[in-house]
């Protein structure tokens, strides 16, 4: 009796319980309030605290503390998720946060800072200028805010910092105005470059013609042509060079300005740029590489490339299943898997959003990440094991009322986690709980469809080495609902 109790009660139950004490310290930082959009952005930022792990920001652009859609920034203790710092739009919809960037230390305070980019300062009007601003990781202060170009330009949807573009020993930093229109050229889009020590302006670019939308993405890479200059990149997804809405990703000379590559899109409305990334080696060749996303390729299963930084060339191109739209968001992560090689991750639409991380070295797909959106940021070591970790966002989570979101950390590779699915906790549902979620997910893989699990040993749960089964199903209900006993390890 008491088992049909169980299971006729466990579809309206959940229980919600710590990882094991040797798991990867991992966490959910979930939105306070409906509509908040926690997790549109998230970033590494370095360590602000000084407690030897690095941290993260995150995003919330619809936060309404300080006014409607004021937006607001969330910096967190990346061993634990603690908020370290919170940052708030100046203005009612000026939607701060819809962009994070770590800065490096701007100000020489020996603390790492924050760039957040306001696109629809102010007011929200369409036709704002928009604002992105350098946060103090030390205090939150205000170090630099910067206006948009024009009107209408929505200057801040993309951010990015930490590259040393003039070589003066201070980062600076990189802001898309994506919308914005010169004389001759509507809504051809700009990005902006300016110096972290005094904010002025270095390098003002426009999109080649009308409706390119230069800056839809940004990101400092590196010293790709090895000059001594860090160098930068940015996307023009609407770019129409080889075909409607093709799409167009650029390189630039932190040196001069000058462009070093060109990527060109020739997929009709496939829009290539609409996620760039870099700063990491993939190919282990001392040249630091980039990735480009192009997420409406084919019937929007999407594709992203990774290209080699020494001399343009394609090193891998990656698709998605239909309709996926794999390269919504790309990013090098580091060394996730301690081989020596900077790994990298991309997302998708995929179950409700989804990454993918995968092997600098092989290409292989070190992991699968579901059902936690597909906004990702390369925060470093966060739990100082040396493998390099993922944060991920899903602005589109409801557990606090409908699109309250959440930021989930990751480690980036099966080898360094038993959270989230993988070694011996059966968390199925990759949601940081053993509860409900997990025993439907299970009930799923063994009588509906084998759907994808991370690590499927960990769904055997009395581990007998068998393929799961109802005794799994019962096992863990029994750990849920009744007895709390500790599930049997992966072998």
């Amino acid at each position: 009796m008491r088992r049909v109790l169980i299971v006729s009660v466990m579809f309206v139950l959940a229980a919600c319980l710590e990882c094991p004490a040797d798991c990867t310290p991992s966490f959910t930082f979930y939105g306070p309030h409906t509509g908040d959009d926690v997790g549109k952005s998230v970033a590494g930022v370095g360590d602000i605290n000084g407690d030897g792990y690095a941290d993260i920001a995150v995003g919330a652009p619809h936060d309404d503390g300080a006014g409607d859609d004021a937006g607001c920034m969330y910096v967190l203790n990346g061993h634990n998720g603690a908020v370290l710092l919170t940052y708030r739009g100046h203005n009612h919809t000026d939607q701060l946060g819809y962009s994070v960037a770590g800065a490096g230390d701007v100000d020489g305070d020996g603390v790492p800072d924050i760039v957040v980019g306001a696109p629809c300062w102010p007011y929200g009007s369409v036709e704002a200028p928009g604002a992105a601003y350098v946060v103090s990781g030390k205090t939150g202060a205000t170090i630099h805010s910067f206006a948009g170009p024009g009107e209408g330009s929505q200057f801040g949807l993309a951010v990015g910092g930490g590259g040393d573009v003039n070589l003066d020993g201070v980062p600076d930093l990189i802001v898309g105005a994506w919308h914005h229109s010169l004389v001759t050229d509507s809504g051809c889009g700009a990005i902006l470059v300016y110096s972290g020590a005094d904010g002025g302006m270095l390098y003002d670019v426009y999109g080649e013609d009308s409706y390119d939308r230069l800056g839809w993405s940004v990101a400092m890479i590196g010293d790709v042509d090895q000059d001594g200059y860090d160098d930068f990149m940015a996307g023009a997804p609407k770019n129409d060079a080889a075909c409607d809405d093709g799409g167009r990703a650029y390189v630039y000379s932190g040196a001069d300005g000058s462009v070093l590559y060109t990527k060109t899109g020739y997929h009709g409305r496939a829009n290539l740029g609409q996620s760039v990334g870099g700063g990491g080696d993939v190919n282990n060749d001392g040249y630091p590489d980039f990735l480009v996303g192009e997420p409406h390729y084919g019937a929007n299963n999407g594709r992203a490339y990774v290209y080699s930084g020494a001399d343009g060339s394609t090193l891998r191109t990656l698709s998605g299943p239909s309709p996926s739209c794999l390269g919504l968001s790309v990013i090098i992560l580091g060394d996730a898997n301690a081989d020596g090689f900077d790994d990298y991750a991309i997302g998708s639409l995929g179950d409700e959003g989804s990454v993918n991380v995968y092997s600098g070295s092989t290409g292989e797909n070190l992991k699968l990440i579901v059902n936690e959106g597909y906004a990702i940021g390369a925060p470093g070591d966060v739990d100082a094991d040396g493998l390099d970790d993922i944060i991920v966002g899903y602005y589109q989570d409801a557990t606090y009322g409908e699109n309250s979101g959440m930021a989930s950390m990751f480690c980036a590779a099966d080898e360094c986690t038993c959270c989230f699915g993988m070694r011996g906790n059966v968390d199925c549902s990759t949601d940081n709980r053993i509860g409900l979620g997990d025993i439907t997910t299970l009930i799923s893989y063994v009588y509906i469809a084998p759907i994808p699990l991370c690590c499927p040993e960990s769904a055997d749960v009395n581990g007998d080495g068998t393929e799961p089964n109802l005794t799994d199903i019962t096992r863990l209900i029994d750990y849920v609902y009744v007895s709390g006993r500790e599930p049997a390890p992966c072998p």
